[in-house]
This record gives structure tokens, sequence and C-alpha cells, in this order.
């Protein structure tokens, strides 16, 4: 009997452009594009090495995108729709429809980092793209933040509002919770995505960030 074996996972980005009917050389150019701001940097990139790399012209680049600028926001279309937690946490969420199912507060959290840390890994050269730039630029990454806060926020309110009325949660705004979990998911995004080639160790980053959130944010150890 043959083992059975999971199905292959791939990026937002490759799956994009496998569907995507894109002209062949415009999905180059956009390949080149993350290979070269993921590794050299969206600033140290310059057009002549992405048609280098793509093995077009200057100007099919120009034909298909005008600016740079434009590059960069062609490759975040098919990241930030899929990035935002309306998606990102649906198996999580469809179980909260049956709240006598929903799991105790540490194993949630557990399962929704677990769930976006597995998703940081299968998409990590777009991440570095966006993180570079947005560290560069803190507007836009104080932008991106609150729009990932706030989107967190109203996606998770049933399941918050749940485990305040178990008592298992400091009784806090949505928002205010979902930056502290914010801050904790990028405390470990942040230097295995940007400052490290190497894959870290899913599960027990999961673990350990699901223990420090649920005893950090439990309301008999919690400052009002």
């Amino acid at each position: 009997m043959e083992a059975e074996t999971s199905p292959q996972r791939i990026s937002v980005f490759d799956e994009y452009i496998l569907a995507s009917d894109l002209p062949q050389r415009q999905k180059r150019v956009l390949k080149a594009c993350l290979v070269l701001f993921s590794t050299k940097g969206y600033s140290d990139t310059t057009t002549s090495d992405i048609a280098r790399l793509a093995g077009v012209s200057e100007g099919t680049v120009y034909k298909h995108f005008r600016t740079k600028k434009d590059l960069l926001t062609a490759l975040a279309v098919p990241f930030t729709d899929r990035f935002l937690p309306s998606n990102a946490f649906e198996s999580v969420l469809d179980r909260a429809k049956n709240m006598e199912s929903v799991p105790d507060f540490n194993e949630f959290l557990y399962q929704i980092t677990y769930d976006r840390f597995l998703f940081v890994s299968d998409n990590r050269e777009i991440l570095r793209v966006f993180l570079r730039d947005g560290i560069r630029r803190t507007d836009a990454f104080d932008l991106a933040r609150e729009r990932f806060v706030t989107s967190l926020a109203a996606a998770l309110a049933k399941v918050i509002h749940l485990y305040q009325a178990r008592g298992e949660l400091i009784d806090w705004p949505e928002a205010v919770i979902c930056r502290f979990v914010f801050g904790a998911w990028m405390g470990y995004v942040l230097p295995n995505v940007i400052l490290s080639d190497q894959s870290f160790d899913i599960e027990k980053a999961s673990h350990r960030v699901a223990l420090t959130l649920s005893r950090g944010l439990a309301p008999q150890t919690s400052v009002q």
C-alpha cells in the first residue's frame, strides 16, 4: 500500500501566475521582479536587471509597467488579498460557528499562529519585499499594520467575545488585542523572513507565541 502524500503547497504568487491569463513575457517580468526585489532590494534593482533576468528587453518591461512602483504594486495584488484575515482563518472561523467546538484560548492562538507562520514560510520572497520596503518607510509599515489589525479584529470579533465571556481573555477592545497578536507574530516573522534564509520550526514557534499571548492576555495577569 502506497503512503499518502500531502498536497504540495505553493506560494500565492505562483498560484496567481498559474491562474493568470497575463502574457508570458509579463509573467516572466513579474517573476524576475520577485527574485530581484527579495534578494537585492527594491531600491537597488534596476529595470535593466529585471529585463536581463526575465530574458526580455527593457522596452518590454516599460510596455507592461510604466514605473518600478507599478511593478511593486503588481506583486502586491495576489498577496494582499490572501493575507487579509477574512481569508486567512477560514478553517478556524468555521469552527466558531458552533461555539461549543471552539478550543481553549491557548489552542486557538496556536492554530491561527501556525496557519499564518505556514503562510509566511510559503511566501517568504514576497514578504521580504514588502517588509524591507515597509521598514525603511515607517509610514508605510504603520499603515499596513493598522490595516491588518483592523481586518483581524473584524474577522475575529465573535471569537474574541466568546473567550472574554468564558473568562479566558482580558476585556479589551478587539483592535488592542490584535495589536498584541500582530506584535508577537512580527517578533518571529522579522528575524526569520528578513534576516535569515534558514527555515524555522513553525510548530515550536507557534506554541511559544500562543503560550506567551495566552498568558499575557489572561484577565488575572493583565492590567485594565
